[in-house]
């Protein structure tokens, strides 16, 4: 789950929930280009906003399935689903391989951007991403919920350490608020995709994938 900001005002993108849906030709080349990609899609013919959004997420999960193939080929494999009933403080939630996006906040390309950024500035997010994490986020808990990781046990690894306390501290510090959400770290992993497949230079989020990475290579 990535979250937004509490006090954003929702107007902004409320613009996108009454404009007109993509075209037929639109939502055709939208469902080829995720068929041809092996990712599936749900919800789609309700969606208004840029159809260039969406390839750029299914480009993402391609990517990540590159390093972890498991969420492309198993009979559960990641779903992306536009849903419009997603609470407002959320910017997309995951449900094991199922990512669900917020179709308020989608549907304004302009909007999702700026609020993303708001937040990575603050330190909420990883400094430096950009709105493109949020689906490198989820992707995060796809892998872990896909590969049956646990988040937490990666990251004493990662450190050396056996306190869970030292590790929230730590990441609180070194990478974003909102890995620290959590007292389990399930958002550990998913911070740590948005650093490493966001090009960010953070060397906890690249020790923390490449340990993932090993692992996954265990489990194929």
């Amino acid at each position: 789950m990535l979250m937004c900001c509490k006090k954003m005002a929702f107007g902004g993108a409320s613009s996108g929930k009454y404009a007109t849906c993509i075209s037929k030709d639109e939502y055709r080349e939208l469902m080829n280009y995720a068929l041809e990609r092996k990712v599936k899609l749900e919800g789609f013919k309700k969606f208004s906003g840029s159809i260039e959004l969406i390839k750029e997420s299914i480009d993402d999960i391609v990517e990540i399935a590159q390093d972890f193939p498991k969420i492309l080929s198993e009979r559960k494999s990641v779903v992306l689903r536009f849903d419009e009933h997603i609470s407002e403080r959320d910017f997309a939630t995951t449900n094991r391989h199922l990512i669900s996006i917020n179709g308020n906040i989608f549907n304004n390309r302009e909007y999702l951007e700026c609020e993303y950024q708001m937040m990575a500035d603050m330190g909420t997010f990883v400094k430096e991403t950009s709105y493109r994490s949020v689906i490198k986020h989820e992707l995060g808990h796809v892998v872990a919920n896909i590969y049956g990781f646990n988040p937490m046990y990666i990251a004493m690894e990662v450190l050396d350490t056996k306190t869970g306390n030292d590790v929230l501290g730590y990441v609180m510090n070194n990478l974003s608020l909102y890995a620290a959400e959590y007292e389990d770290g399930r958002e550990f992993i998913s911070e740590c995709f948005s650093a490493y497949y966001g090009g960010v230079d953070n060397l906890f989020a690249k020790e923390y994938v490449n340990k993932c990475k090993d692992l996954a290579k265990e489990v194929m």
